[in-house]
């Protein structure tokens, strides 16, 4: 009798156990996806769980859950979908809260007067577009600081002032090297602008609105895109053809210091000296009109993801899945 009641038992099914196993299974698969293939648009991830669950549910059913009464085929069901919605909604914040981390850096971050970006403390361990960001700046910014000292060690800055140029005549026997200069900004421009094309490349990976990504994209100065970044490099380039030419009309040594500016001996050289100063001066002010621009994007784009941050999980799960 005892055996009988046993197989009766079996015979029921075993619904608590197989809706656990299912529902077990459900949460790891939820909340690995994100890791494995990135995080899918929320609604994606919500309905792709939901199927899955009615496809665990359909194993379950045919194996024990078939077995059991009705109350528990349709209870196992509904526990399954309600475990297949909460592991979507659970990595979707997850992620979110990870996303936050990673975005704080572009939100703390400072502005420096120099151009250059003040980082908080350890902003390279927040996340992948943080680390792109700060390895990035550091380099570039390395980069430019190299530039300038060769810069520095010809003595271009003797060409401004005539004072100076008495004091560092040496430049004027050496105008080629500063047009050596421009495989130099070459080099230093091409990295600049690998560093960011790759960043640009793992902001539009992310599973953002478009409004956040512009935000991020803004926060890479001084330009937000490798053409803008190409545009301002010639324009950086030309400086140093100016600067060369300058040098060599100087080298002639048909001027003199007239109260601290620079005279000239002959009509001709100083009408090309002042075509010359004319054309630096234009281009000194493009370059400087590009850093005003690189800041106020910079700025733009901090707000913007500030804004983002202050939405609460509850407000983008909502928004992610009505959209």
């Amino acid at each position: 009798m005892a055996d009988e009641d046993a197989f009766d038992g079996f015979d029921e099914g075993t619904p608590l156990v197989a809706t656990l196993i299912g529902g077990a299974a459900l949460v790891v698969i939820g909340l690995a996806t994100p890791h494995v293939v990135g995080m899918p648009a929320l609604r994606t991830l919500v309905f792709a769980m939901l199927g899955l669950a009615v496809a665990v549910w359909a194993v379950a059913f045919a194996l024990t859950i078939r077995k059991s009464t009705v109350p528990w085929k349709a209870g196992s069901l509904a526990l399954l979908l309600v475990i297949a919605f909460a592991s979507a909604t659970g990595a979707f914040a997850l992620n979110r809260g990870n996303f936050r981390t990673d975005a704080s850096t572009i939100a703390e971050m400072e502005l420096m007067p120099a151009g250059a970006l003040q980082f908080p403390a350890g902003a390279r361990d927040r996340g992948p577009i943080s680390r792109l960001l700060v390895e990035s700046h550091q380099a570039t910014q390395n980069d430019h600081r190299k530039f300038a000292e060769d810069s520095a060690r010809l003595g271009i800055d003797a060409l401004k002032s005539p004072y100076l140029l008495t004091l560092h005549p040496e430049i004027l026997s050496n105008c080629p090297a500063i047009g050596a200069l421009k495989p130099k900004l070459a080099e230093v421009k091409r990295k600049e602008g690998e560093r960011l094309a790759a960043y640009l490349k793992a902001v539009d990976a992310l599973g953002e609105p478009e409004d956040v990504k512009h935000g991020l994209r803004q926060a890479m100065a001084p330009a937000e895109t490798p053409e803008a970044l190409a545009a301002l490099a010639a324009k950086s380039a030309e400086n140093i053809d100016a600067t060369q030419q300058m040098c060599e009309l100087l080298a002639r040594k048909t001027w003199y210091n007239n109260f601290a500016y620079f005279g000239f001996r002959n009509a001709a050289d100083m009408a090309a000296f002042n075509a010359l100063v004319k054309r630096l001066n234009a281009i000194e002010a493009d370059l400087a009109k590009a850093n005003r621009d690189g800041r106020a994007r910079v700025s733009e784009g901090q707000e913007i993801v500030r804004a983002a941050l202050t939405r609460t999980t509850t407000d983008e799960i909502i928004a992610a899945l009505t959209k």
